[in-house]
């Protein structure tokens, strides 16, 4: 197993930050994809669309063609809101890293290391909700550095920064078709703490759920 160092973000790991944690996120479309063909309600909506068309046109060309536009429909919403979380947090505080992140004691960006290469990110901020938990955001680590244990000490690296500034917890969120990310979180402490459904279309279509996690740090 290489040697990795958790070290604090320095100017010149902002592009590799920022492309860690924009393919990190973009990177979980396609099991959201194969999540949502598997859904009781995708199969529902798939049932009564070609039904319809079929029962209105009689044309099982018709009734295709509507199958299609609808995966086609659906692939496009999945695509926009897997980009669309990316490019937000590109748009605001990963745009300016340094300013987010390194300006306060309550706030640090870190990054993974293996021989002088930079292989995962986490950013740390206190949360808007309560001033007592610390948030955990952009935990990336890249694809060919996997399993090992990398997340594991960036998830750490957090916890100790949070209980060095007085927080009584970590909070994090992500959704449950992200499997490794979940057992990783689990494997450290975290403990769900809520598990939802956004209001938007693409969630109530997809049926994904958001899922809080929370570490509650021991005094």
């Amino acid at each position: 197993m290489a040697n990795v160092s958790i070290r604090k973000y320095k100017t010149s790991d902002y592009e590799t930050a920022r492309f860690l944690f924009a393919e990190g996120t973009k990177e979980h479309l396609p099991a959201a994809c194969m999540y949502t063909l598997t859904t009781p309600r995708f199969y529902f909506i798939t049932f009564v669309t070609c039904t319809s068309v079929f029962m209105g046109t009689g044309s099982y060309v018709l009734a295709l063609t509507s199958l299609v536009a609808l995966l086609a429909a659906g692939f496009y919403g999945l695509y926009s809101e897997f980009h669309g979380v990316a490019s937000h947090a590109l748009r605001n505080d990963m745009l300016d890293i340094e300013k987010s992140y390194m300006m306060s004691e309550n706030a640090c960006f870190w990054v993974a290391e293996i021989d002088r290469k930079v292989v995962g990110t986490v950013g740390a901020q206190p949360s808007t909700d309560a001033d007592d938990e610390l948030l955990l955001l952009h935990i990336s680590v890249a694809r060919d550095y996997r399993q090992q244990r990398i997340g594991t000490k960036l998830c750490q690296t957090v916890i100790d920064f949070a209980r060095q500034r007085g927080f009584n917890a970590v909070c994090l969120e992500t959704a449950n078709i992200q499997h490794a990310a979940i057992n990783l979180y689990e494997s450290v402490g975290f403990k769900k703490s809520r598990v939802a459904i956004r209001p938007s279309l693409v969630h109530q279509y997809t049926s994904f759920t958001v899922i809080d996690y929370r570490y509650n740090i021991k005094s």
